[in-house]
């Protein structure tokens, strides 16, 4: 499953971004995080409705697939900027879901401050210098 906790949400302005231009709402993403999760497998399970009785997808895997085992949280806009990522993490953990957290690395701290790790982390590194980071990211 892939999903975003903060759509157009995110604190750089990247040349190359193919997303509409984002707003910068510093935290203020507050969404229940429960809610989040279970609205996120139901978009899940809703995207999966045309492959059910496809002749080349097995009963089997589509039934599978209806439960997600993993989580990239990604998409559209930067995830560290949605203030309860903790507890969102911690609820995909307790459904036995593993998380995959796609960030910009802008905000180490929120990141450090975190009770809850993700399983996996993919920090974008976007420039081999700070003076071409910043003109291709303009943070």
């Amino acid at each position: 499953m892939q999903m975003a906790p903060n759509v157009d949400t995110c604190n750089l302005a990247c040349t190359y971004c193919w997303r509409e231009p984002h707003s910068e709402k510093l935290n203020k993403v507050n969404t229940d995080p429960e809610m989040l999760f279970y609205e996120s497998v139901r978009a899940h399970r809703r995207l999966l409705t045309g492959f059910k009785g496809h002749p080349s997808v097995p009963l089997e895997k589509w039934q599978e697939a209806q439960n997600p085992k993993h989580v990239a949280i990604s998409l559209n806009g930067e995830p560290t900027l949605y203030s309860r990522l903790a507890e969102f993490l911690d609820i995909c953990h307790q459904h036995g879901v593993s998380t995959f957290l796609v960030t910009n690395g802008s905000l180490p701290k929120v990141i450090e401050r975190l009770d809850t790790l993700p399983t996996q982390l993919y920090i974008s590194v976007d420039a081999p210098n700070k003076e071409i980071f910043n003109r291709l990211c303009k943070p």
